[in-house]
């Protein structure tokens, strides 16, 4: 099932109580793990050790957290609102790009195009990653910025770069 804003909004509205969304937003849950179909996150609750929570979506949207809210009441916590709104909010900065293989001659920008395609017609992910990476790391090192990698998901295709830069924002 592919997952959209508007499923999470209602998922939220049909299992949350008004004063867990209220309160869910005192929390930043953290990303921890992503796939097409589940999301895992991590949430600081009131426990030393934080509590994980799964949403699969893969058939029907259902979330589980680890908190004992689910074992006390029903609906949802407002550790999985929290990590809802995260994934609502995500899915809104997702950019997806596809490449459709062209059966005629290959325009001028294809043939500019420096990634082979795979079987399929895709640019292979990698290639890009590790061609950006490089670049942007070449750049860093021109202006005297710091540039780590933070986090790489291929099943994504997301990259996460981290860079201190010697310039103070006001």
């Amino acid at each position: 099932m592919k997952l959209s804003k508007q499923q999470i909004h209602a998922y939220i509205k049909q299992n949350a109580a008004t004063a867990i969304t209220r309160r869910a937003a005192e929390y930043a849950p953290e990303l921890v793990s992503e796939t097409n179909t589940h999301a895992e996150y991590r949430c600081q609750g009131t426990q030393q050790k934080p509590y994980t929570i799964h949403i699969d979506w893969e058939k029907n949207l259902t979330t589980s957290c680890t908190c004992p809210y689910e074992e006390m009441y029903e609906g949802i916590c407002k550790h999985t609102v929290a990590a809802l709104n995260h994934l609502q909010n995500h899915l809104a900065d997702v950019i997806a790009v596809a490449v459709t293989p062209v059966a005629s001659a290959p325009t001028q920008s294809e043939r500019n195009l420096r990634y082979p395609l795979d079987e399929q017609g895709n640019i292979p992910f990698m290639l890009i990653k590790n061609d950006f990476v490089e670049n942007f790391k070449q750049f860093g090192k021109q202006r005297n910025w710091g540039v780590k990698m933070e986090n790489f998901n291929p099943t994504q295709s997301r990259i996460q770069l981290r860079v201190d830069s010697p310039y103070q924002y006001t």
